[in-house]
């Protein structure tokens, strides 16, 4: 599966001494089940589990995250907030891989240096504009969307 072999996200992974995964892990677990069931829910040592919690232990890979995040029923916020702090993309992005042309060309605009910051947040505005019209008219059964 992509999301097992998807590396971690440069610069969103934990700092030295600190887990944000851990600490994440656990406040998203407690209020839904305890360590041993989830630990046997998705096939990990529950010493492992532990560890991670604790912080002295990252995930194996994102596929144990999202196994982790499917257990506890997380929403996909949660979940993606969840592989961020483990240092994974979100699962969105994970899905698109890293050939998906459009994401790119996102990207590219995102990055360009020689774009002010009030450029950035306008392309960003019309993007996500644009997306929510598309769901929109989708939604309301356009011809060839989910609703027709």
């Amino acid at each position: 599966m992509a999301a097992s072999s998807t590396p971690p996200a440069p610069g969103m992974g934990a700092a030295a001494g600190s887990s944000p995964y851990g600490e994440l892990l656990r406040a998203y677990r407690e209020p839904r089940m305890k360590q041993r069931p989830l630990a046997r829910a998705v096939g990990l040592n529950p010493t492992l589990l532990n560890r991670s919690e604790k912080g002295t232990r990252q995930p194996a890979d994102a596929q144990e995250v999202l196994a982790i995040a499917a257990a506890l029923d997380l929403s996909a916020d949660e979940r993606d907030r969840l592989l961020a702090a483990a240092g994974y993309w979100p699962a969105v992005f994970q899905a698109l891989g890293p050939g998906d042309l459009t994401l790119r060309a996102v990207a590219v605009v995102l990055a360009d240096p020689s774009l002010s910051d009030g450029a950035k947040r306008a392309f960003r505005t019309a993007v996500e504009s644009m997306g929510a019209a598309v769901a929109a008219v989708d939604r309301a059964g356009a011809p060839g969307g989910r609703g027709a």
